[in-house]
């Protein structure tokens, strides 16, 4: 049976790497961002993760069925394939040894319309991944943050007005409680449905779009939030895709 090859783009940056055993047809992926759907021929819930480009591919997850998740839903997991069991319609692969994390998620939003308490210093973002499933097309972020690794993060993305030129997005932090574990350095994921982002972004000829990211390292002596270009992925090159 053929394995999954996935297209170097973020979602790949993720930690989509496979870990083969010899003479073994399973694979094992690791943060793979995922968002939750379900098979109604099948009667089982799926995680659908990218294509690489575009579009996305579903994956059986009955370990899923009791799990309080809805349709729509981003999560990040960790999972097995193998290769020589499929579903009896032959149209799915079924997903083993699932483990998953809720990403929460939001919008993006005009910069004036930026919301309050986002103070908290984004010490770097390590990954991005992006997947487009159904009405959703979530871009999903990786965070380093020095904080207690039980402590909840919400993050915020806003983009400046004027797009025509060189489109700009803003990430801010805002810490939810204390946490009771000592800090250190922790990552957090968060997702942004940036579909209508998207929209509002010119393509280019190869029907990409992009954009840069800048990240809130903290103030200045002036009260200012202070940005960061990030140097890891900027600019952001993605398929536009469909407007279906």
């Amino acid at each position: 049976m053929k394995k999954l090859v996935f297209p170097l783009l973020g979602i790949v940056m993720f930690g989509l790497s496979a870990c083969i055993k010899s003479g073994d047809n399973s694979q094992n992926f690791n943060e793979v961002p995922a968002v939750v759907g379900f098979a109604f021929e099948e009667f089982s819930k799926t995680i659908n993760i990218s294509d690489g480009y575009t579009s996305y591919w579903p994956l059986l997850a009955p370990e899923l069925m009791s799990a309080e998740l809805d349709d729509g839903d981003a999560i990040i997991a960790n999972f097995t394939i193998n290769y020589d069991q499929q579903s009896p319609s032959s149209k799915y692969f079924t997903v083993s040894n699932l483990t998953w994390k809720k990403v929460e998620r939001d919008y993006p939003k005009p910069k004036n319309d930026a919301g309050e308490g986002f103070d908290e210093p984004i010490v770097e973002i390590l990954q991005w991944g992006r997947i487009s499933y159904g009405w959703n097309d979530y871009l999903f972020f990786k965070f380093k943050q020095t904080a207690p690794k039980d402590v909840v993060f919400i993050y915020e993305m806003t983009y400046d007005s004027d797009v025509s030129s060189l489109p700009t997005i803003y990430l801010r932090a805002k810490k939810l409680g204390t946490g009771s574990s000592p800090s250190a350095a922790n990552s957090f994921f968060f997702a942004f449905n940036i579909k209508e982002y998207l929209s509002m972004l010119h393509e280019d000829s190869e029907n990409n779009v992009k954009f840069y990211v800048e990240y809130k390292t903290g103030v200045d002596k002036d009260g200012n939030d202070v940005f960061k270009l990030w140097s890891g992925g900027n600019p952001l090159i993605i398929p536009k895709g469909s407007d279906e």
